[in-house]
């Protein structure tokens, strides 16, 4: 009969969950069986991205949180809900107590570490030298001097 189901469930693994239900193997299909749920046994479902293109927005799922961030006139406005609390995501939380919000800044300074770390070897490494028949094709098409 039908079943509640706690953890956030993904389209994705609709499929895949028929078929486990009906024993047949869903070969080379993204997405994982959810069977289990709902038989009422909780599966780690991992983390979930959405994406909504009719108002641009994207949200990721995790560990019981939701981080949405939508495209504004202004700029991009960023909200998380406590699930487990606010299952209708009527109250945002504060962004500071947000893990997926600190993993996110993480994972920003880190992808900001690397573009500078590598801008600043590129600064220092000379450019490779060109052989006669590349360098001559390329001022055929005016991009060396």
């Amino acid at each position: 009969g039908p079943a509640v189901v706690a953890e956030p469930l993904q389209l994705v693994d609709l499929m895949p969950s028929i078929l486990d239900i009906l024993e047949v193997p869903p070969i080379g299909m993204s997405g994982v069986s959810r069977k289990a749920s709902l038989a009422g046994t909780a599966v780690p479902g991992g983390t979930i991205y959405a994406e909504q293109t009719s108002r641009p927005a994207v949200a990721v799922i995790a560990e019981r949180e939701k981080l949405v961030v939508r495209r504004e006139r202004g700029g991009v406005q960023a909200s998380v809900f406590r699930l487990a609390t606010d299952p209708r995501e009527e109250h945002p939380a504060a962004m500071a107590d947000s893990t997926l919000w600190r993993r996110l800044v993480a994972w920003e300074a880190d992808q900001l570490a690397l573009a500078v770390a590598h801008r600043d070897s590129a600064r220092h490494e000379p450019a490779p030298a060109l052989d006669a028949e590349t360098e001559a094709r390329l001022r055929a098409l005016g991009y060396v001097d």
